[in-house]
């Protein structure tokens, strides 16, 4: 049973659909997802098995079903009652935060992490209430977790080789939370190289081979959605946002954060006046 939808038309003809399903024991929900499409099934509540896509396999609280173009899947519900978020986009929605469809392709199957019940769980209530800018808060929390799901496939695949990475991580990894940590300074792709210690050149091929983003693209989304937090929480200026997010430029700020955002900063600021 349907019991909530919403679907969200971008600019950029990009389209974001959310369905909050109820189902009973025993239902079936067939899905065949068609070209250029991604399909997000997380579950909230009760359990499904999940068959058509690399075997059965079981769908628990907290798993994330990835399903992209021509595959299929059939789920069937096990529990007395079970809720699940269905998200829908499309390829136009990676090219406007920088992925490639096959990198995507390559994460489908169910996923697993701590992160992405906070991550859904913010979406979920962007969703259903339709704050000022929630469009630009939808498009960065799927970001994030198209990242999540990136960066468990690599882990995973560095676990097959059956090398002790225990106490290691892969070098995309080492990227991220490099640059999740230290976006606020003074970095270019060869100094995060050697403070990795790694060179640029193999840095650079690595992170583009496995995230199908380059590691500036990434740099430029983080500080971006960093700035408008800042914006819209503390109601920071352009161009303290800029500074603080680690950009000296205030016009190339404004130019990323329009590519990346959808709108300019300003906006932002405007809409926080409004509501205070």
């Amino acid at each position: 049973m349907k019991r909530y939808e919403h679907t969200l038309n971008l600019k950029d003809k990009s389209v974001i659909s959310f369905f909050l399903y109820t189902m009973d024991q025993n239902d079936d929900f067939y899905i065949c997802v068609n070209p250029g499409k991604i399909i997000f099934v997380y579950l909230r509540n009760g359990g499904i098995s999940v068959s058509g896509l690399s075997g059965l396999e079981m769908l628990d609280v907290g798993d994330l079903l990835t399903i992209t173009q021509n595959q299929t899947a059939m789920l069937k519900f096990t529990k007395k009652r079970s809720d699940f978020f269905w998200i829908e986009c499309d390829k136009a929605l990676l090219k406007r935060i920088d992925l490639s469809y096959a990198t995507i392709e390559k994460a489908s199957g169910i996923c697993r992490s701590a992160m992405l019940d906070r991550e859904f769980s913010i979406l979920a209530n962007e969703f259903l209430q339709k704050k000022a800018s929630y469009h630009t808060a939808i498009i960065s929390l799927i970001s994030n977790i198209f990242v999540t799901l990136i960066r468990k496939t690599n882990l995973s695949y560095t676990q097959s080789l059956q090398i002790d990475t225990s106490n290691k991580s892969t070098p995309v990894e080492q990227v991220i939370d490099f640059i999740n940590s230290n976006y606020n300074q003074n970095l270019t792709t060869g100094a995060i190289a050697q403070a990795l210690n790694f060179s640029s050149s193999y840095l650079c091929h690595i992170f583009k081979t496995e995230t199908g983003t380059n590691i500036t693209s990434y740099l430029n989304t983080v500080r971006c959605v960093n700035a408008q937090r800042l914006i819209n929480s503390e109601g920071v200026t352009v161009a303290m946002a800029a500074e603080r997010v680690g950009y000296n430029n205030v016009s190339y700020f404004i130019k990323k954060y329009k590519e990346i955002i959808g709108h300019s900063p300003g906006k932002d600021t405007v809409i926080m006046k409004e509501e205070y």
